[in-house]
């Protein structure tokens, strides 16, 4: 997975708003890594460790 940093003035407005995410992963170290690594780029990060959560 690659993940690349926009520049801050091709951003705009829309950096301001939170994009949301689920993470659904039953390795908790690798959905808490995930989860971490996603809310460091301004996203709304919710997780689940199986399909019943």
């Amino acid at each position: 997975m690659k993940f690349e940093r926009q520049p801050d003035e091709t951003r705009g407005a829309r950096s301001r708003e939170l994009k949301a995410i689920l993470v659904v992963d039953d390795d908790q170290q690798l959905a808490s890594a995930l989860q971490w690594i996603l809310a460091e780029e301004h996203f709304l990060v919710d997780v689940a460790f199986d399909g019943e959560e």
